[in-house]
């Protein structure tokens, strides 16, 4: 792997001092060449010496993560926000398709989240302001950041009619006739999307409960969508259909 230049920033000098030896024992290939724990520092060294990985915290005094990265302007680096955030704001950042560590950073996760980084272009504007506006807002999630080979798709979840398991990927069938495949499980997904009126009909499909059109009994129960596809719904699934319907 390529050697990668980092810089540190996080308010908590404590948190600097780990996340550096972690990186030092765990992440060879990172050259930390810079660190602070105060933004207005980290700025200048934003602006002076670009990075190739930026660590950063997004809670700090006076200037907080997404304010440092607008006055930064031109993100030619990636990102990887380091977070003491609950596990319901966690759900923003997989929402953007942003990286993220938790702290305590455990070190596997660094690893991994170093490899990812190191595969991924320059942070997308899109996924920023998607990740913000999730967290400023308290009303559940609306859209979604969809990876791809070139980019990510920032899609409405009200788009997607159903998604469909393809081993270690999720194929996602969209309301303008589009597909998706991104590489994460269906379960992944299905947590993912949790109360935004998505159901698991089968160990294949993820439905969305608002474009099923008819529901069909022969020789079991299956569903047609709105793009007229019909998908099957496993035994242990009708019950629970009967009763999002209130069908007998």
């Amino acid at each position: 792997m390529n050697s990668l230049k980092a810089i540190i920033i996080d308010d908590e000098p404590d948190c600097v001092r780990v996340l550096e030896l972690q990186l030092a024992k765990h992440c060879p290939e990172v050259q930390v060449i810079g660190k602070t724990e105060i933004a207005e520092e980290g700025l200048v060294m934003l602006l002076k010496t670009p990075p190739d990985l930026l660590f950063l915290d997004i809670e700090m005094p006076r200037m907080n993560g997404f304010d440092l990265l607008e006055k930064v302007g031109n993100l030619n680096f990636q990102v990887v926000f380091t977070t003491a955030y609950d596990r319901y704001a966690i759900r923003a950042f997989k929402f953007s398709a942003l990286d993220y560590l938790l702290k305590p950073i455990d070190p596997a996760e660094l690893k991994a989240t170093v490899a990812r980084a190191a595969q991924k272009e320059h942070l997308v504007q899109q996924q920023l302001d998607l990740l913000k506006q999730q967290l400023l807002s308290p009303k559940l999630n609306s859209k979604l950041a969809l990876p791809q080979l070139n980019g990510y798709i920032i899609t409405d979840i009200e788009q997607i009619i159903y998604c469909e398991s393809d081993s270690n990927y999720t194929r996602f069938f969209m309301k303008n006739k589009e597909q998706y495949l991104i590489c994460r499980t269906l379960g992944e997904i299905e947590n993912l999307l949790e109360g935004h009126h998505f159901f698991r009909s089968h160990k294949q499909f993820l439905v969305n409960i608002n474009e099923i059109s008819r529901i069909i009994r022969d020789d079991g129960m299956s569903v047609e969508m709105s793009n007229h596809k019909i998908l099957p719904v496993s035994r242990q699934k009708t019950e629970a259909v009967k009763n999002i319907f209130n069908r007998a």
